[in-house]
C-alpha cells in the first residue's frame, strides 16, 4: 500500500480553490486536512503531508479514524519491528525486549 503524496494547499495546481467553492473535491479536500486527525497521533492530516487510508477502519463516515499519517504508521511498524524475536519473530514484550533480546519461551530453549 503506497502512502498518498498529501493534499495540497489551496491555490496549487492540484490543491483546492483559494476561495470557498462549491466544488465537492475542494470541499472535501479541506475536510480531511482540517478536520481529520490520524488515528496515531490524533493531529489533523494537514496540507502536503503523505498519509495512508487504513483499508481495515470502518468507513461509515468521514471523520472515522481510518487516515494516519505516514511518518506515525511508518514509525509505529519500526517500532513494532524492533520487538521481533530473533530466535522466533514473535513480537516480545518491552520487559522481554530489555531483558534478553529474545522472548521468554526461546531464552528458555538456550538454556537447556
Amino acid at each position: 500500500m503506497a502512502a498518498d503524496p498529501g493534499i495540497q494547499k489551496p491555490g496549487r495546481k492540484f490543491g483546492p480553490c483559494v476561495k470557498p467553492c462549491s466544488h465537492k473535491d475542494c470541499d472535501e479536500s479541506r475536510f480531511i486536512a482540517t478536520e481529520c486527525g490520524c488515528r496515531l497521533c490524533g493531529k489533523p492530516i494537514g496540507w502536503e503531508t503523505r498519509f495512508y487510508v487504513d483499508p481495515q477502519a470502518s468507513q461509515a463516515t468521514p471523520t472515522d479514524k481510518r487516515w494516519v499519517h505516514a511518518d506515525c504508521l511508518e514509525d509505529a511498524v519500526e517500532q513494532e519491528q524492533s520487538r521481533e524475536c530473533h530466535g522466533c519473530g514473535r513480537i516480545m514484550s518491552e520487559r522481554e525486549k530489555q531483558q534478553q533480546g529474545v522472548c521468554n519461551d526461546c531464552a528458555g530453549q538456550a538454556v537447556r
